[in-house]
């Protein structure tokens, strides 16, 4: 079970990393060019994306009250923001 857990926690900061790097590219190629703003670092991309992943997050529990599907729920609707503002503030720290 921890080692899944451990590869999932890989896989997710990889898929976080590949990311942040096509946001910065495409920030690059089409935002610095259109509106002549600065271009940004990798540090500040990755807060980009998780500022979207937050804003668009949405979670659809499944069907029933149980006591289950509301602690899923909860869980989501809490660990999830505290997940990634402590990821953002680790970028933000590694900056």
């Amino acid at each position: 079970m921890f080692k899944l857990f451990s590869l999932g926690v890989v896989f997710d900061a990889i898929t976080l990393v590949i990311t942040g790097l096509v946001v910065k590219v495409l920030w690059g190629w089409f935002v610095v060019t259109a509106f002549g703003l600065t271009a940004i670092t990798l540090s500040q991309a990755l807060g980009v994306v998780l500022l979207v992943s937050i804003l668009t997050h949405q979670y659809v529990p499944k069907k029933g009250a149980t006591i289950e599907v509301l602690t899923e729920v909860w869980v989501d609707n809490t660990v999830y923001p505290i997940v990634l503002f402590i990821l953002g503030w680790i970028i933000h720290l590694l900056a």
